[in-house]
């Protein structure tokens, strides 16, 4: 057995790059996760059965991708997109690797959270922006956006 010894000053030495290399990690993957599961959130909203614009084949097809990723543990997961992380960033070690898997784990929780967030606006405030004459577009991008906001809104006071 090899026994490493580290003094506290390799230790410190050591602690600003790590530290430095996680913030990038979180980071990349945060802003990547919001990019690609935000318009998947909304997606499976709105082409869900009775949704704004229901495609069944679209809305199941997407679930069960979302799903079946959602299950996979993370470590298998991350192993699996080696090929692919070393294709898209040129290596399969590093904070920019570890970025790929971090954001392909993250992107089906955050895309059912945006999706069960949308759930929650009463579909009244939908049914009404429709007989006001608004597109399919404007409902999604003015109303239910515009509903969430809101209630983030409203819950701040209610706290405050």
């Amino acid at each position: 057995m090899i026994l490493l010894e580290l003094s506290l000053d390799d230790i410190l030495r050591a602690l600003g790059p790590a530290i430095y290399e996680t913030l990038v990690m979180v980071g990349i993957s945060s802003l990547a996760t919001v990019v690609l599961g935000l318009p998947l959130g909304v997606v499976l909203f709105v082409t869900q059965r009775g949704g704004i614009v229901a495609n069944p084949v679209l809305s199941i097809t997407l679930s069960t991708i979302a799903n079946v990723t959602r299950s996979i543990p993370y470590a298998i997961l991350m192993l699996s997109l080696i090929p692919f992380t070393r294709w898209l960033t040129g290596s399969s070690v590093g904070p920019l690797a570890a970025c790929v898997s971090l954001t392909i784990g993250a992107v089906p929780f955050f895309a059912r959270l945006v999706e069960s967030a949308l759930r929650d606006v009463h579909p009244g405030k939908v049914d009404a922006a429709h007989a006001m004459g608004s597109t399919r577009m404007q409902t999604v991008t003015k109303v239910l956006q515009l509903q969430r906001s809101e209630e983030r809104r409203v819950g701040k006071e209610c706290r405050s």
